[in-house]
């Protein structure tokens, strides 16, 4: 029987391979442990950087139409147009006649019976601020 004092050459290759990866994996998951740790947006920051993106737009005639072939349900995308409403009522009035409207048409045209009460809700509104400022127009005019 031979018996071999020294290990093949390819079985020495095998281990010095595997303990490379092996280390190269620890220092690997070391680094980006730290990476993260050391590059973690601040909640702050998050937070400031949403109060600054931009309003989402009202959606085009064709998205709407897209939209209105897939049958959506009315309660949850009623409900939150009345949330986005209520959220508009407490903007300026010029900004709310332009972008309630634009809502208001998108509700209108995918829900039309159930989106109706947003659109009197809107309209009366709009009444409001006319009265508000026809009212502010005649105590302008007796004070001059």
């Amino acid at each position: 029987m031979d018996v071999l004092a020294t290990l093949p050459a390819s079985v020495k290759q095998w281990k010095s391979f595997v303990a490379g990866m092996g280390a190269m994996l620890v220092t690997d998951t070391v680094a980006l442990w730290d990476w993260q740790m050391m590059y973690r947006p601040d909640p702050l920051q998050t937070q400031l950087a949403a109060t600054l993106a931009p309003l989402p737009s009202a959606l085009t005639l064709e998205q709407l139409q897209g939209l209105q072939q897939q049958s959506l349900p009315a309660e949850p995308g009623v409900r939150n147009s009345q949330q986005q409403l209520e959220r508009l009522t407490r903007l300026p009035p010029d900004w709310l006649v332009s972008y309630g409207e634009s809502l208001v048409q998108q509700a209108l045209t995918l829900w039309s019976e159930e989106a109706k009460p947003l659109a009197n809700r809107l309209e009366e509104g709009q009444v409001h601020d006319a009265q508000r400022a026809e009212i502010r127009g005649l105590c302008h005019e007796a004070v001059v």
